[in-house]
């Protein structure tokens, strides 16, 4: 499993966010809906989001918490890192 310390002893630049306000999780799932043009059911809780850079390329990924899960951070983050490790993966950088 990818692990923060892993990705920044490669260089990576790292930017994790939690985001717990309703409204700010119903805002930024409104926008990413508009971005992607996808069905996201806005009334999720909480996003864990993790962004990394190195050499102009930019990857990131996200865990969205349902209205049934308890908003876990550590869970969140192993859940965005195991997404992103799987992209990461599928990139030729």
């Amino acid at each position: 499993m990818l692990t923060l310390d892993e990705l920044r002893k490669n260089g990576w630049k790292i930017s994790v966010y939690h985001l717990r306000n309703c409204q700010d999780v119903a805002d930024y799932l409104q926008q990413v809906n508009a971005n992607h043009k996808s069905k996201i059911n806005i009334n999720k809780k909480a996003v864990t989001r993790v962004i990394v850079s190195k050499n102009n390329l930019t990857c990131e990924s996200e865990a969205i918490c349902s209205n049934k899960d308890q908003f876990n951070k550590k869970l969140g983050l192993k859940i965005a890192l195991g997404r992103l490790e799987k992209k990461l993966s599928n990139l030729k950088y």
